[in-house]
C-alpha cells in the first residue's frame, strides 16, 4: 500500500494531537503543518496551494469549529482527499457513518447507527450513542457523552464532561 503525504493545517494544541493520530496509524510517509505563527510550520495556511501537488492529503485541525469549516471547504475545493482519522482504541460500530475530515481520538465511542457528517471531532473518551447524528463541524469534547437518539447542530461544541440527553 502506498503511502501518502499529509498536510495539517493548524499547529496549536489540536494540530499536534491530530498529528499524533495520523502518525500512529502509519498511512502516512510525510506530515507537515501550515501555520501563520508557528515555527514547526513550512508555511503560512494562506499557502496551502502550493503544496497541492506534494500533499495528497489535509487537515484543518483547529478548535474553533467556524474556522476549521471554513479551511474544511478551501481543502475540499482544492481537491484534496480530507483522510477519516480513528485512533486505534476507538470504538466505532460498523452501522456507524463517519463522513470525510473527521476525527476519532482515543477511548472515544461512536455507537449503532450513530451518523458523524464531515470535519468533526470526537475527543477523547467521548460517546457518542446509537442513532446521534453530528452535523457538520461539531466537537464533541472529553468525557462527553451523547445520548441516544439527540441532533448535534452544525458548528456546536459539547464541553468536555458535558452530556446532551433529549
Amino acid at each position: 500500500m502506498k503511502k501518502e503525504y499529509l498536510l495539517i493545517l493548524g499547529a496549536g494544541g489540536h494540530g499536534q494531537v491530530v498529528r499524533e493520530l495520523a502518525m500512529s496509524l502509519g498511512q502516512f510517509e510525510k506530515i507537515e503543518f501550515l501555520d501563520d505563527n508557528s515555527e514547526k510550520a513550512i508555511g503560512k495556511c494562506e499557502d496551502y496551494l502550493k503544496f497541492r501537488n506534494e500533499f495528497s492529503c489535509a487537515h484543518a485541525a483547529f478548535g474553533n469549529n467556524v474556522f476549521r469549516m471554513q479551511w474544511f471547504e478551501k481543502l475540499r475545493q482544492a481537491g484534496f482527499h480530507l483522510p477519516v482519522l480513528i485512533h486505534e482504541t476507538a470504538w466505532v460500530s460498523p452501522s456507524a457513518t463517519i463522513k470525510e475530515g473527521t476525527v476519532v481520538l482515543p477511548k472515544a465511542v461512536v455507537n449503532t447507527n450513530a451518523v458523524v457528517e464531515e470535519n468533526c471531532i470526537v475527543n477523547c473518551a467521548a460517546v457518542v450513542d446509537h442513532d446521534v447524528k453530528l452535523e457538520t463541524s461539531v466537537h464533541i469534547g472529553p468525557g462527553a457523552v451523547v445520548k441516544a437518539p439527540c441532533v448535534i447542530e452544525t458548528c456546536r461544541k459539547v464541553e468536555a464532561g458535558e452530556v446532551i440527553f433529549p
